[in-house]
């Protein structure tokens, strides 16, 4: 089903564009609209590297839920048919019997020929070993939910005992309400300086401090993939952390990861705060950074890719926000310099810019954009730093005054 509705949807596309071009009075197709198959030569890496180069053209094929159902029914209304008029049962027996069949029931209380031919007594026992089996089913079923009911009051009385000995331990120290308390989640949780195979983490310390410094914070990572449903996605835990940035290192290149970040104390932990960030593609720049910026000129910093293409040279694309389309951007070729000033910027002004390596196939993937913005015109910068000694010591000098006249009056 996937591969006839891509195939529809293929032609579907390939009428549409024949259309166009001939109400435009264009020719037929060119070499490059007669892509039909596309080869990767590589491993997953490379595999990555396309779908991130190419992923906003790309196209992903979802089969309509009505569709989906459309077939079912009509396959129902076909097989009901065909099994009535082989069997010479009205149309009615005859969908009660394709229906017992696909939902897999089996009551056998019709029977084609094929079941007729057979031995009643072999057949007898197979409907009964199937009815044993289906019972088993239920009644580990009802087993499984009775320990589970078990186990759960059995954990909320241990907890609520644990919960009376912290209050009673509580009690008989001093100035320690914690337990009964709410402790703040961190705010601010983000992600910064992405590359292939780490990101950086930073986030601001709860409003309220539990237990002064006595406490510690707990991350958790895993990959997400909204795709994948029933497969095992295995989380990792980093414990004590004492600062407010840390940097997860031993990532997956081009992966989506999902980060859960809470405060720790010894009597239990608080409410998780969490974000999302891709991991860049091994071939781009990485760790893309401003290092200095004035009213015209921005110099940039990055480091090499984690995987080489053979020698490799830069390129710098830019343009002033709200951006317009790529194409239209400004482009600067740095060679094999990793550092690089970009002149004859507007001043007060919002750009944004990334960077691709440039090999002997061409451009590869580009690294994740960065934003700034350009300072004031020169001279106001300049009439700025001239008056801020100015503006300090008439400060010194109010502050003097105010203490010499509290010192007379007293």
């Amino acid at each position: 089903m996937n591969r006839l509705y891509t195939e529809y949807l293929k032609l579907k596309f390939r009428a549409k564009r024949r259309v166009k071009r001939w109400r435009k009075g264009t020719r037929s197709d060119s070499l490059a609209g007669n892509v039909n198959q596309v080869i990767i030569a590589g491993g997953d890496d490379d595999v990555a590297e396309f779908l991130w180069t190419h992923l906003e053209a790309a196209h992903f094929v979802e089969i309509p839920f009505l569709l989906v159902y459309g077939l079912l029914l009509a396959y129902i209304t076909l097989a009901s048919y065909i099994v009535a008029r082989i069997e010479n049962w009205p149309i009615e027996d005859g969908f009660y019997y394709i229906m017992m069949s696909v939902l897999t029931v089996g009551f056998g209380d019709y029977r084609n020929l094929t079941i007729s031919c057979q031995d009643p007594l072999s057949w007898l026992k197979a409907v009964q070993q199937k009815r044993i089996e289906a019972m088993k089913r239920e009644a580990m079923r009802k087993l499984f939910e009775t320990v589970t009911a078990l186990h759960h009051i059995r954990f909320t009385t241990m907890q609520k005992l644990i919960e009376q000995t912290v209050a009673k331990k509580e009690d008989s120290m001093d100035g320690l309400n914690l337990p009964n308390a709410v402790i703040d989640p961190p705010s601010g949780v983000s992600a910064f300086n992405a590359t292939a195979d780490s990101v950086c983490l930073r986030w601001t310390a709860p409003q309220r401090e539990p237990e002064g410094k006595r406490f510690w914070y707990t991350l958790t990572y895993k990959t997400r993939n909204p795709h994948w449903i029933f497969g095992r996605n295995q989380a990792t835990v980093v414990d004590f952390i004492t600062g407010e940035t840390y940097e997860v290192k031993g990532l997956k290149t081009f992966t989506l990861y999902q980060f859960s970040l809470v405060v720790t104390t010894r009597y239990g932990c608080s409410k998780p705060a969490s974000c999302q960030e891709y991991t860049e593609p091994c071939t781009v720049p990485q760790s893309v950074a401003v290092d200095a910026l004035s009213s015209e000129t921005v110099t940039m910093s990055w480091r090499a890719p984690k995987k080489n293409n053979g020698p490799e040279r830069y390129v710098i694309m830019y343009s002033q926000e709200p951006a317009p389309q790529f194409k239209y951007w400004s482009r600067f070729k740095c060679g094999a310099s990793t550092r690089f000033t970009i002149p004859d910027l507007m001043p007060d002004t919002r750009y944004i810019a990334c960077v691709a390596a440039e090999h002997n196939f061409g451009l590869a993937a580009m690294s994740k954009s960065i934003r700034f913005r350009t300072k004031l015109w020169w001279h106001e910068e300049a009439e700025t730093s001239l008056l801020a000694p100015l503006v300090i010591a008439q400060k010194r000098l109010s502050i003097i005054s105010s203490i010499s006249n509290a010192s007379a009056l007293r």
